[in-house]
């Protein structure tokens, strides 16, 4: 896709100087439009949208400077060059102070103005550059930090679950040790120190159901005569 033609705003009083810029720089391929006073300038400037404006700053009606500042309010990228026949080095400063790119004295050299004209706008090239680039890293940063957050979340319960399974590992290894057990009921001992049923401790401890049943040397000793 061809990128759009840079539109070149033109205010100044004096037609030579007018027709000399928009000859040369429609010869360049940019667009121009040419405004006489600062007042059909500012109109024009709140309609439409400018890349670049070339100013004189002593109109007949209104300053130049307001005419760069009421741009800079507008369109802070739009770049500004101002142009005097009369230097002042104050009103320059001022010019710069405010946000122009530069300022060119009258008579100009042609030449040396489309250079300037060019440099601002490599400028404001990659002074866009910058800007996507910036939002492009923002949104690059915000991602990671998403990515991280669920990787931290995924460890925390990684780590919420090894805790438990080492919980639930020590209280099986507690079956591990010696067992205080009744000789007469062959009832257990607890941690706690109460005796307890066998099958209430290892249910206790293991995740394990007992069922009930004999086993044959209990059939022969409490039913002998079905053994028979």
């Amino acid at each position: 896709m061809d990128s759009p033609v840079p539109k070149i705003l033109i205010v100044d009083d004096d037609a030579g100087v007018r027709m000399s810029l928009t000859r040369t720089l429609k010869a360049r391929g940019y667009e121009t439009s040419v405004m006489a006073s600062g007042a059909e300038a500012l109109a024009f400037i709140k309609e439409e949208r400018v890349n670049l404006a070339l100013i004189d700053i002593r109109l007949p009606d209104i300053s130049g400077l307001e005419i760069l500042k009421a741009l800079r309010k507008i369109n802070e990228n739009s770049a500004v060059i101002m142009m005097t026949a009369y230097a002042s080095l104050d009103s320059c400063v001022e010019a710069l102070n405010v946000g122009a790119y530069a300022y060119i004295i009258k008579p100009m050299n042609l030449n040396q103005a489309l250079i300037i004209i060019e440099k601002a706008f490599e400028k404001q090239r990659l002074s866009s550059e910058n800007s996507r680039l910036v939002t492009e890293l923002k949104s690059a940063n915000e991602k990671l930090e998403e990515r991280v957050a669920e990787l931290q979340s995924l460890q925390a319960e990684k780590l919420k679950l090894i805790d438990e399974l080492q919980k639930a590992l020590t209280e099986v290894k507690t079956l591990s040790g010696i067992l205080s057990i009744c000789s007469g009921c062959k009832k257990i001992r607890d941690e706690k120190g109460n005796w307890v049923q066998v099958e209430s401790y290892v249910s206790n401890h293991v995740d394990v159901m007992f069922s009930h049943g004999m086993c044959p040397d209990c059939v022969a000793k409490f039913y002998p005569k079905q053994v028979r």
